[in-house]
């Protein structure tokens, strides 16, 4: 597979709401917050069949001329009091593949104020990316550097999520005379035990789609997943929010 050209004309009306742009009255103490972000291209691309449809393409898109809404991410969070608060983020996607609307990321989040020492807790509960992107920290995991992700990026937004729970301690420099500040990561985890599945079915591709909570991702359909052949049992889709084993997974990050 050749890709002879990728271009976008991108009207990319990006962050029409900006971050924190409306914050709503105060309903019963509780302060609501709402940014979005709208994207919408015209493409050109000269590739095979899209692997959003089961093809061998690395595109998100389809040979040919098209016109999408990219992404159109709304992104709500409400705080009350000093340390709690929650954020829903839905995407929708309209580009002639694969429309869709539907959720992405829901959780709560309890962030204490430090304290005289430094010493902060930050606890997340729901369903969320794992803290590793430096790239998509745009509202609803929007990248701001770019109109189709990197490769390793385009991967998390397509099956890297997971429900779970999340706990920091965040030891800050300036209560301590010092300009370097400390964390230590927990996160216990389940609902991701596809994760891979697809990487290995169609490697590395760019896009900038994050699938959608109630969404399965078609897999590229090869001869042995025809009746007889040696994978005829081999689903036609993956769920990456699906749990198979029941054993909870994790990880720990110090920085």
């Amino acid at each position: 597979m050749m890709i002879y050209r990728l271009t976008s004309l991108s009207a990319c009306l990006i962050a029409i709401l900006y971050p924190g742009s409306i914050k709503a009255t105060e309903w019963h103490d509780i302060e609501h917050h709402f940014s979005g972000v709208v994207d919408t291209r015209v493409g050109y691309v000269d590739s095979d069949k899209s692997y959003l449809t089961g093809g061998l393409g690395k595109l998100s898109a389809d040979a040919g001329t098209q016109v999408s809404l990219s992404q159109l991410g709304l992104s709500y969070q409400a705080q009350w009091g000093d340390a709690w608060s929650s954020r829903l983020v839905a995407n929708a996607y309209v580009d002639g593949i694969n429309n869709g609307v539907g959720l992405t990321e829901a959780m709560v989040r309890y962030r204490d104020i430090p304290t005289e020492s430094g010493i902060r807790v930050d606890v997340e509960f729901g369903l969320m990316y794992p803290n590793i992107s430096l790239e998509n920290v745009a509202t609803a995991w929007a990248s701001p550097y770019s109109l189709t992700y990197s490769t390793i990026n385009s991967w998390l937004g397509e099956e890297v999520r997971h429900i779970g729970l999340s706990a920091t301690i965040e030891f800050l420099g300036k209560y301590r005379q010092s300009a370097h500040d400390f964390s230590l990561t927990g996160e216990a985890l389940m609902y991701n035990d596809t994760t891979g599945a697809m990487l290995a079915w169609h490697g590395w591709t760019q896009s900038s789609r994050q699938t959608l909570l109630q969404e399965t991702i078609p897999i590229t359909a090869i001869p042995a997943m025809q009746p007889g052949g040696m994978l005829a049992e081999q689903a036609a889709n993956s769920d990456p929010f699906t749990e198979l084993d029941d054993r909870i997974g994790g990880h720990v990050v110090a920085k």
